[in-house]
């Protein structure tokens, strides 16, 4: 009975690849695919990241959930931003796909559109963020290279530009390379699901049932322990 009592939950996931190009030069010693250079210690701040106000504020807002979870949870006002983060949260999971730079990102939710929908915000959210903070390291290393060139007193005419140019693009290459900056890709995006991930009612069915008659096994063994004691005749039974 406990288990069509549950409310019925939908899970979507949408997964990422983590790839370290951060600054999009590529370099004789940049990976060419996102398992190269498994860092788990990356993986698991990113994981991490992801479940941070960093991300999921963003994610409130571009979805409007405030507004959206006040009128479906019949709240008094409406959410603020801390409201919705709170009870995004528990409807989250971020887990690396053992032994690759892969991160799945699922959320449960009662409305499978709304659970594909959250999932897919917070990988494109993510995603943005690590594409807005590599072209920010970008500029800077430009900027800092640029300096070491013109302090180096190089100039720019002729093959002497070629040559500098490509002097740039090898340093600021293999500093990205060396700082281990995550690029992102999404490799699959979430779709809802065709039908409820919680509660597994079947399992639930079978446990209860083996439940069930492991309970009367063991009542119907103590009734006998019970009836059998209470015979009068129990110790001509077993005479000394």
């Amino acid at each position: 009975m406990f288990a069509f009592m549950t409310p019925e939950s939908y899970a979507s996931r949408a997964r990422i690849a983590l790839e370290h190009e951060a600054t999009g030069l590529q370099t004789q010693q940049s990976p060419s695919s996102p398992g190269d250079r498994y860092d788990p210690v990356l993986i698991q701040t990113e994981c991490g990241l992801i479940r941070s106000e960093v991300i999921l504020d963003p994610v409130i807002g571009r979805l409007d959930l405030n507004d959206v979870w006040s009128k479906k949870y019949n709240y008094d006002g409406k959410f603020k931003t801390t409201d919705s983060r709170a009870a995004l949260k528990p409807l989250l999971e971020v887990k690396p796909v053992r032994g690759t730079s892969l991160i799945d990102i699922t959320v449960y939710s009662d409305d499978k559109l709304e659970a594909a929908n959250i999932a897919n915000s917070i990988a494109e959210v993510y995603k943005d963020y690590r594409e807005t903070k590599a072209k920010e390291r970008t500029a800077q290393l430009l900027d800092e290279v640029k300096q070491e060139l013109a302090a180096e007193g190089q100039k720019m005419d002729g093959q002497a530009e070629e040559d500098r140019i490509s002097e740039i693009i090898t340093r600021i290459g293999k500093r990205a390379d060396a700082e281990g900056l995550p690029r992102v890709a999404i490799v699959d995006h979430a779709e809802p699901a065709a039908r409820p991930s919680r509660p597994n009612k079947a399992f639930n069915i079978l446990i209860g049932g083996l439940i069930a008659f492991v309970v009367a096994v063991l009542a119907g063994t103590v009734a006998a322990a019970i009836s059998w004691a209470a015979r009068p005749n129990r110790k001509a039974a077993f005479p000394r």
